[in-house]
């Protein structure tokens, strides 16, 4: 089983938001559980995207070492962005913005 990633938790209710304001807001459970994740799992990338080239060599050791630590809880997480980025809270909601403006395209195209 993979481990449950906790530093972007909110994604789920980020995602889910988006469907709903897309007409998907009464997909199957079944259907939820195959592309839910897959969203969440792209948006997770291209958050860690935006947010890398930020990092210095003491925040990426820092990193590494938040990653070992299976009990890093998400505000550990958000902690260690905020004090490492400075503008972390910007560049998450920008990066999720243009990733929910081109995640209501596909499904735009998917209902036509």
């Amino acid at each position: 089983m993979p481990e449950k990633n906790q530093q972007f938790d909110f994604l789920h209710d980020y995602i889910m938001q988006v469907l709903s304001a897309c007409g998907y807001n009464d997909l199957s459970e079944d259907l939820k559980k195959e592309y839910v994740p897959q969203f969440v799992a792209h948006a997770e990338t291209r958050i860690g995207a935006a947010l890398l080239p930020f990092l210095k060599e003491a925040g990426a050791k820092e990193m590494a070492g938040l990653l070992k630590n299976e009990k890093a809880a998400p505000d550990d997480w958000a902690n260690f962005w905020a004090k490492n980025v400075p503008s972390y809270q910007e560049t998450v909601k920008k990066t999720l913005e243009d990733f929910a403006v081109e995640l209501k395209q596909i499904l735009a195209d998917i209902k036509k």
